[in-house]
């Protein structure tokens, strides 16, 4: 070898290598996918509300109360299709809750940023489709409360920046849980 070859290097080409994208191996089990969205505590707060207000306003336990009960889950159940089991409005309701206790211990100011996976809004869909079902039955004696159309708001939302925004994949204790 030369005084100039051991200087600046071997005068043969380089080997080129195969371009490769960049990966990182993340456990499944801790891991899930989540769109951040910002959002402002009082839209938490009308989500909340409009969901007390469901569960406080019992169904009448008449003829009129189970043939809405039917209603209500004929409706999910055609919205569901196939893959997925409605479980039942309280079951729903419990679930909405979660996800908007998890996203208010999340936010403590104004404005804060939660993760979105699709099945919350899927909950939050649920939840709100089966406020308008009971408001629509004259038989019911649920009335939509004011904090209604801020929660739709909220939830429509929480759709466009799902879709536009791009997921991340952060560590599921940083979302709601799906029960």
């Amino acid at each position: 070898m030369s005084l100039l070859e051991s200087v600046f290097g071997s005068s043969e080409q380089p080997v080129k290598e195969e371009s490769s994208k960049p990966t990182i191996d993340l456990p499944r089990n801790d891991y899930t996918a989540g769109t951040p969205v910002a959002i402002r505590r009082s839209q938490l707060e009308a989500s909340k509300c409009v969901i007390e207000t469901n569960r406080e306003t019992p169904i009448a336990e008449t003829a009129y109360g189970q043939q809405l009960e039917e209603e209500i889950n004929e409706v999910i159940d055609d919205h569901l299709g196939d893959d997925l089991e409605w479980e039942g409005r309280e079951a729903e309701l419990d679930a909405a809750e979660n996800i908007i206790d998890t996203w208010l211990d999340d936010v403590t100011s104004d404005i804060g940023v939660v993760f979105v996976a699709h099945f919350a809004i899927f909950r939050l869909q649920l939840m709100l489709q089966g406020c308008e079902i009971r408001a629509d039955n004259e038989h019911d004696p649920f009335e939509l409360p004011d904090e209604f159309a801020e929660a739709v708001a909220f939830l429509k939302q929480l759709e466009a920046k799902f879709e536009d925004g791009d997921p991340v994949m952060i560590n599921k204790d940083r979302v709601p849980t799906r029960d």
